[in-house]
């Protein structure tokens, strides 16, 4: 959420799309209700002067690291660039969660397939097992 959100935001702003109009955008594309909301109060307090930084801190929505590199980029003109820099953080960060739980599920997986597979077996030996008996 806050990856998608900090690219998005860092592309139409490295095009050169206004604050507003690019608030407005991501307003009408996110699919998470609480994110829109959440961008339309924002919107709001920024078209009364509020800095963005400000004005998402005040929704709780997205990480403290987030905030504060957003606050770097007004600060030092390069929004474009610190929302960059965010949105890679959290996308290799999300890489790196995913691959966790891969990991920890991969075990899991393993024997369950055998589990699968030995119940297979059994059912197709333990009949010629009973036949084989019947014929001694």
């Amino acid at each position: 959420m806050t990856a998608q959100f900090c690219r998005t935001l860092a592309s139409l702003s490295k095009a050169g799309v206004p604050i507003l109009m690019a608030l407005d955008l991501l307003y009408e594309t996110t699919s998470n209700s609480v994110m829109s909301d959440a961008i339309k109060a924002s919107r709001q307090d920024v078209s009364e002067g509020v800095p963005l930084s400000t004005a998402l801190s005040s929704k709780n929505l997205f990480p403290e690291l987030a905030i504060s590199m957003l606050g770097v980029g007004e600060e030092t003109g390069n929004m474009d660039a610190m929302l960059s820099k965010v949105a890679d953080f959290y996308e290799d960060e999300i890489s790196t969660t995913v691959k966790l739980l891969t990991s920890l599920i991969e075990p899991a997986m393993i024997v369950l397939v055998g589990g699968i597979v030995a119940s297979i077996l059994v059912a197709m030996y333990l009949p010629m097992f009973s036949v084989f008996e019947k014929i001694r």
